[in-house]
């Protein structure tokens, strides 16, 4: 409330003791008012720093919750991710000695096989020989029993022409 524009000294002069004192209580009702009102003021502001204080402090809990929230799905999720990746790399490893299992046996195998193909190849070029040994064989025979017949057959023959 503003100040009463002060009076001057005569004026004050004039002024009976009763009314100077009239004035000052007037003067302290309207300082009470103003003190009053400031303190209606203050316990609203009071009340309203309070009331914000509370949410700050209810935010910040909830901000606090959240990112403790966020944190352990992260870290969830940083667990399961490892988790797959060591489940992925265990899959690859067997699979990858798998792969060398039946790429050894793949290798036995064909070695095997060669050699039973190279030991099959020797029995045929063996009795292929056997067979071109008793063909040359039989074809002595047939000369020598050719010439064993000739002979005979010529003895014969000269017996023949002897009794004739």
């Amino acid at each position: 409330m503003p100040k009463k524009a002060s009076k001057s000294k005569s004026d004050k002069e004039k002024l009976s003791d009763a009314q100077r004192l009239e004035i000052i209580i007037s003067e302290i009702k309207s300082l009470e008012r103003l003190v009053i009102e400031r303190q209606s003021e203050n316990t609203k502001l009071a009340e309203t720093l309070l009331t914000i204080n509370e949410q700050v402090q209810s935010n910040s809990h909830c901000q606090q919750l959240t990112h403790k929230d966020r944190i352990d799905i992260a870290v969830d999720m940083t667990r399961q991710f490892k988790a797959m990746q060591d489940e992925l790399l265990r899959d690859i490893a067997e699979r990858e000695r798998k792969i060398e299992d039946i790429r050894g046996e793949g290798a036995k195998d064909r070695i095997q096989l060669e050699n039973e193909i190279r030991e099959k190849d020797d029995l045929i070029a063996k009795k292929d020989q056997e067979i071109l040994d008793l063909q040359h064989r039989l074809d002595t025979l047939n000369k020598e029993f050719s010439a064993v017949l000739r002979q005979t057959l010529a003895t014969v023959a000269e017996k023949i022409e002897s009794r004739d």
